[in-house]
């Protein structure tokens, strides 16, 4: 048997709810037990003048002056995994280590 992870998103707009509120949902249908998440609002900007660089390939882009605001959610496990990983790079052992946490 095949183990299979998926997700369900519900999005309702403020002209199908009730109340005229926007409404937003999702769960994990995982095999595994849930991983914590950390929601984050990130402010919108006005004048910045940054250049993002990807952690993983070094792709450089440069950001618009102005930016909307937005959500996002991290999975704190992963997170904590590419933390270590990227502290044990330069081991010998990372192969070992990567089986270890299901790299």
């Amino acid at each position: 048997m095949q183990n299979k992870d998926a997700c369900t998103s519900i999005m309702v707009g403020k002209k199908a709810s009730l109340d005229g509120a926007n409404y937003i949902a999702r769960n994990e249908d995982r095999v595994k037990a849930i991983e914590p998440k950390r929601f984050l609002v990130k402010p919108a900007v006005k004048g910045r003048h940054e250049t993002y660089v990807s952690p993983y390939n070094k792709v450089t882009i440069a950001l618009p002056e102005e930016g909307m605001r937005y959500t996002s959610i991290k999975q704190q496990d992963l997170m904590k995994k590419m933390e270590l990983m990227k502290q044990m790079w330069q081991l010998p052992l990372l192969r070992v280590f990567m089986q270890t946490i299901g790299c």
